[in-house]
């Protein structure tokens, strides 16, 4: 089983690389040269850009590195996409052998492309960060992952200023009730879901912030009148099942 980081574990390390201004330096354009070439293989390319990396950190193993897409939505080279996932996988793999990561994970995988992965991979990934928030459950990707020790991982725990999830009358009055702030209303229910939420911030004091949820977990009712937004399915990036 792989070693899945807690909430505030998560948010203690995005908070010493925001303090220490640690650089996170990976050469892109030789990176992407080894996605899209066809005749290149990414594993090569995926593995010394892993290994920089990691040099460039100076701090020790990194805890979890994830493959952040399944591929460019704008990609129709289905057999294409295939192999360079595989080829990424496998440099990502090489890099948990080597030492140079203790967990290696997804981001933004359907359940198809977890399940393709699953046939031809060596380590199940540790986690599957996908956008997440009351307005999108993505219930499909979660249930499988919790079937397979897959842990999710929430980007956009708040969803984004334009859908206005903060606003939503449901949450406000809730959040009125309880006597917290929606904000904190919607992290306590990505935890008591099961979920881990990263929030998005440069500042660093709101990351420190983020460390302290209420205490209380939500009722089983409040977790459903929650849920129950998600019917509106409101996305702040892609739809991960539309890229081959």
């Amino acid at each position: 089983m792989c070693n899945v980081m807690s909430f505030s574990f998560v948010v203690r390390l995005l908070t010493s690389i925001v303090l220490k201004e640690i650089p996170l330096i990976w050469n892109v354009g030789v990176f992407i040269s080894y996605v899209e070439d066809p005749n290149l293989d990414a594993m090569e390319g995926a593995f010394n850009e892993i290994k920089t990396s990691c040099g460039n950190l100076d701090m020790g193993p990194v805890n979890l590195m994830l493959l952040h897409w399944p591929g460019h939505p704008d990609t129709s080279d289905a057999k294409l996409a295939k192999r360079k996932r595989a080829e990424i996988w496998k440099a990502l793999e090489l890099a948990k052998d080597e030492g140079l990561v203790k967990d290696i994970g997804v981001s933004n995988f359907s359940v198809s492309h977890l399940e393709e992965l699953a046939a031809e991979s060596k380590f199940t990934p540790c986690v599957n960060q996908i956008e997440r928030h009351p307005y999108l459950l993505q219930n499909d990707i979660v249930q499988y992952c919790r079937e397979n020790d897959i842990h999710i991982m929430a980007y956009c725990p708040l969803a984004s200023g334009g859908l206005s999830l903060i606003d939503d009358p449901v949450l406000v009055q809730m959040a009125a009730e309880l006597e917290m702030t929606v904000s904190d209303l919607i992290m306590r229910w990505h935890v008591d879901s099961g979920v881990t939420p990263v929030p998005k911030s440069k500042n660093a004091e709101r990351i420190k912030k983020n460390l302290t949820l209420p205490p209380t977990p939500l009722s089983s009712e409040k977790l459903a009148r929650i849920n129950a937004l998600g019917a509106k399915e409101y996305r702040v990036c892609p739809a991960p099942h539309n890229i081959v």
